[in-house]
C-alpha cells in the first residue's frame, strides 16, 4: 500500500493551545487515516497526517 505523509511544523503564539474542535480539524480526521500532534517547548507544535492509497489492481 502507498501513502502520503504530510507534516506541519510551526509555532503558537504566546502558548496557545491548538484548536481541535473546528471544522477544519474534524475535516482532516475525515479524510486521514491518521493525525497526531505532538507540541514542544516555546509553543513549537507538529501536526502529522497519513492518507493510505490502495494500490491498483
Amino acid at each position: 500500500m502507498q501513502c502520503t505523509d504530510v507534516l506541519v511544523v510551526g509555532h503558537l503564539a504566546d502558548e496557545l493551545p491548538l484548536p481541535t474542535d473546528g471544522f477544519a480539524w474534524h475535516l482532516i480526521e475525515a479524510i486521514t487515516e491518521r493525525v497526531s500532534v505532538t507540541t514542544g517547548d516555546q509553543g513549537r507544535v507538529e501536526v502529522w497526517c497519513r492518507k493510505n492509497h490502495p494500490r491498483a489492481a
